[in-house]
């Protein structure tokens, strides 16, 4: 088995549904874990050039944009056929259609795939998901009472505008700034430079991503691509690899943690 079922499985004996050994603040816990996701993601974007990128959109947009489709009609046909009310159904199939990037990605890595012909189909997938986070999250806007479509049309502009201002800072940067930074005689002399410049560069679009509200992940994908043209994009991605490790562990052992077991056993739940 991988080890994220390990992790998941540690996260939940000693989270508050049994041991309750960890009684942080899950939203501080979250945001920790955040980082974790974000740096593999970091790190994925690295060893992707712009001729892979084209491979990856090519196939991955439309299959990706298929199976989200396909996949939210089944999920919410699953729930009207146990009884869930419309809203509600169409939640489902929106959570339905959706995967972890950070799991699929981990067992990609793990099993040496993510560079065969079914990994990068699976990956430039991931991608198209994240995207469709977006207007998945309007269309649960959509389908409450108090929001008109006025405001919907305006969400949608605003989440629009804020995506294309992230993607612009951080191509910009990569575009009139990095490349002169890591040519600087100084960084090319040092082991260290290197390094640190990828992680602040990382770090400050998970930020950016995070104030414009959109996922800090994705933000960090965008920053590694830009880096990725550089010389030492080998040098930072496995100087950074033992941070990443240590960040996703975190983040499968905090999802464990927000297993509530005593509410599964609970009447028939765990049905």
């Amino acid at each position: 088995l991988s080890g994220v079922v390990g992790y998941l499985l540690a996260g939940t004996i000693v989270g508050p549904g049994m041991l309750n050994w960890v009684t942080s603040d899950e939203e501080t816990i979250r945001s920790i874990a955040e980082i974790g996701v974000a740096l593999l993601l970091f790190t994925i974007g690295l060893e992707v050039n712009g001729r892979r990128l084209k491979q990856l959109m090519g196939k991955g947009m439309f299959s990706g944009s298929l199976q989200v489709i396909i996949t939210g009609i089944v999920g919410f046909a699953i729930a009207k056929l146990i009884g869930a009310p419309m809203k509600a159904s169409i939640i489902v199939g929106a959570m339905g259609a959706l995967s972890s990037t950070a799991v699929v990605s981990r067992v990609l890595q793990d099993r040496s795939e993510l560079d065969a012909p079914h990994g990068r189909l699976a990956f430039g997938i991931l991608l198209v998901q994240d995207l469709a986070i977006v207007p998945l999250m309007l269309l649960v806007a959509f389908i409450q009472e108090s929001t008109n479509a006025s405001k919907v049309v305006s969400q949608i502009g605003i989440a629009s505008t804020e995506l294309m201002t992230l993607v612009v800072i951080v191509f910009l940067v990569g575009v009139l700034i990095l490349p002169r930074l890591f040519g600087a005689a100084l960084i090319r002399r040092s082991t260290e430079f290197p390094v640190i410049l990828g992680i602040v560069t990382c770090l400050s679009a998970i930020w950016l991503a995070d104030k414009l509200n959109l996922s800090p992940a994705l933000g960090a994908f965008i920053a590694g691509l830009i880096l990725a043209g550089s010389p030492f994009a080998t040098q930072v991605r496995g100087d950074m690899a033992p941070l990443k490790y240590i960040f996703l562990t975190l983040f499968f052992a905090t999802t464990g943690m927000l297993a509530n077991l005593p509410w599964v056993l609970e009447s028939y739940h765990w049905l």
